[in-house]
């Protein structure tokens, strides 16, 4: 009788239990798609049924939705599902269930490829079972389709260290990130800028495959730098960075209510002490057991009532 692989059965196990907690009720918890989910599920019956967005534009790489200019990766991925299953919850959130199922299986042959058993399937198993990780993977969430995409993209990385090949097809998967997700356009190059660095040695033989890599990479910068310098499609830049239209008219009040002298004011009340004090604080908050363990974000969108983000 043949043995069965542990290291196979356990991920079994764990992806098992991953697809209970990501698609039991999918339909009803959270309950009612949210405006995003909405936005997301529209446009992709629209592009099913007339190859436009709901503006009317066609095959889009970016959609205007509400005015914050969505990044079209989770859109065109939903296109598929809403065909299949209608445009309702199950076609508008199974692709994210799937991809947080996707991202399970990947830390485990991430880990595979770095450590012993143990580690990797109690890795796997946290993937599986944290809270931050089951609540993106029940909604609709651009984020989710970059962490998948990351994350395969590191794990064909670290396979095209033996396999030259696979080398390349990593930056595939790392370029569609950029049309995945905002923040990865700034996350990603500094990921790849990491890996260059741990792995250097590594990387001095692979010379061919890196430029190679480096040219795809780009060339999806390149087709999204026009969108990101729009005016329109920077919207949702400006409505989410510190320096909003609320800072600065929070900096000309602090000035203006100031009994400090012109200069002093200017000095004391401007871009940069507003700013770093922001960073600072929203850093640290990151790393809050409150928000950690306890009771997680105050947006219950993205988090449980009373819930951190790992339990205690």
């Amino acid at each position: 009788m043949k043995k069965i692989n542990p290291f196979y059965l356990l991920t079994t196990l764990i992806v098992a239990l991953a697809l209970i907690l990501r698609f039991y009720n999918l339909q009803l918890f959270p309950p009612s798609l949210n405006w995003d989910e909405v936005s997301i599920g529209y446009n992709a019956y629209s592009i099913l049924n007339t190859s436009k967005d709901e503006w009317g534009n066609t095959l889009p790489l970016s959609f205007k939705a509400y005015g914050d200019y969505k990044l079209p990766g989770y859109v065109y991925l939903d296109v598929p599902f809403v065909a299949v299953f209608g445009l309702n919850e199950w076609g508008v959130r199974l692709p994210s269930a799937l991809l947080g199922i996707g991202f399970v299986i990947l830390i485990s042959l991430i880990l595979k490829e770095l450590t012993n058993i143990h580690v990797r399937s109690w890795a796997a198993f946290l993937a599986a079972i944290t809270p931050w990780a089951i609540v993106l993977s029940r909604i609709a969430l651009e984020a989710q389709l970059a962490l998948f995409l990351t994350t395969l993209g590191f794990y064909l990385f670290l396979l095209g260290l033996k396999k030259r090949k696979l080398f390349i097809l990593s930056a595939v998967f790392w370029g569609l990130t950029i049309f995945s997700y905002n923040s990865s356009r700034v996350v990603t190059p500094l990921l790849l800028i990491t890996l260059g660095i741990f792995y250097w040695k590594e990387l001095k033989n692979f010379k061919k495959e890196i430029l190679i890599s480096v040219l795809i990479f780009l060339t999806f910068f390149i087709v999204a730098l026009p969108k990101a310098l729009l005016q329109d499609s920077s919207a949702r830049y400006r409505w989410t960075s510190i320096l909003d239209e609320g800072a600065i008219n929070r900096i000309n009040e602090l000035r203006g209510t100031s009994a400090l002298p012109p200069p002093l004011t200017a000095a004391t009340y401007n871009k940069v002490t507003y700013v770093v004090p922001e960073i600072l604080k929203n850093y640290v908050s990151h790393f809050d057991p409150r928000f950690l363990f306890l009771s997680g974000g105050s947006n219950y969108q993205f988090s449980v009532p009373g819930s951190g983000m790992f339990y205690p």
